[in-house]
């Protein structure tokens, strides 16, 4: 493990009625797979919250997650070749992407997952011109395009959510995991992760946050 924390979805970003988020089952996978609890190993842990997302979890295999992923995609894709194009339709493809992308991440297939991530950022940034620039919607835009390699937007889109919402907790954390681990920037990664602690010091995210800034030398 590189000891580095990795960029997630915002566990807020709610785009379907469908109940409990794949996206959970999906983490816990990850963090079977890869042997993390916590997002320390950089690319590999994600930081998830009880985010309604595109499915509902079950006991199928990772396999049968991903052909459940691809048949919601393609459904949904058909609903807006029929004129259903509207931002909360592209806000479920985007979260469906991006749960696609992780469970390919954990399968092996980098490839494909990279393929996912960006199509998430498709439909996210249609969202986004769409007026639907939340908070939860550019965290999770931040993310995918940390994944794919881009952090410097990956940066302006946390930046921008920060402003829409300045008490935004995991925008600022993964602004610091952006800021260290693409640019070395330890300095702003941890002034990120103090702002975490002086918007709410004792919440679930505390401990970890705390544990980044010591592993950097801090409190």
């Amino acid at each position: 493990m590189s000891g580095t924390p990795n960029p997630a979805d915002t566990g807020r970003n709610a785009a379907s009625p469908r109940g409990c988020s794949l996206r959970l089952v999906l983490g816990a996978s990850l963090f079977f797979f890869l042997g993390v609890v916590v997002g320390w190993a950089f690319h590999a842990a994600l930081v998830t919250g009880a985010r309604v997302s595109s499915g509902s979890p079950g006991t199928s295999s990772l396999n049968q997650q991903i052909v459940v992923l691809r048949k919601r995609i393609a459904e949904s894709e058909r609903d807006l070749e029929l004129g259903h194009d509207t931002a909360p339709a592209r806000i479920l493809l985007g979260n469906t992407y991006f749960d696609l992308g992780s469970a390919l991440t954990v399968s092996g297939d980098s490839s494909a997952a990279k393929t996912a991530f960006q199509q998430a950022i498709v439909h996210y940034e249609k969202a986004r011109s769409a007026g639907a620039a939340t908070a939860d919607v550019l965290t999770d835009l931040g993310t995918m395009y940390f994944r794919v390699g881009r952090p410097h937007e990956a940066i302006e889109a946390y930046e921008r959510a920060i402003a829409a919402d300045p008490g935004h907790l995991n925008a600022w954390m993964n602004l610091g995991v952006v800021r260290k681990e693409a640019f070395g920037d330890t300095a702003g990664a941890r002034q990120a992760w103090e702002r975490v602690l002086a918007i709410d010091g004792s919440g679930p995210e505390a401990a970890r946050v705390r544990s980044w800034l010591g592993s950097t030398g801090g409190k």
